[in-house]
């Protein structure tokens, strides 16, 4: 699975022009996501997404609109942006 870089993920959500309340949560959760690859000590792809998503609703038990926060932080690598 082709690995996915996100080392400039920081300037990509300034690009974004995201509210700052937003943008802080997102940054929240690309960090969390990223400690989660090197945890697992798996590259960033798509699966790996979709592995913290699956890891992260079971552990966290989110309500429906925070899990679609995470995913919504994480969408790039998720391939969906």
């Amino acid at each position: 699975m082709k690995e996915l870089h996100f080392s400039d993920w920081h300037q990509c959500l300034i690009r974004y022009r995201l509210p700052q309340r937003q943008r802080k949560s997102f940054e929240i959760t690309i960090r969390w996501f990223l400690g989660f690859c090197r945890r697992s000590r798996a590259q960033v792809t798509t699966q790996s997404a979709r592995d913290f998503i699956e890891w992260a609703s079971r552990e966290k038990e989110p309500e429906s609109w925070r899990l679609e926060d995470w995913k919504e932080a994480i969408r790039p690598a998720l391939g969906e942006r």
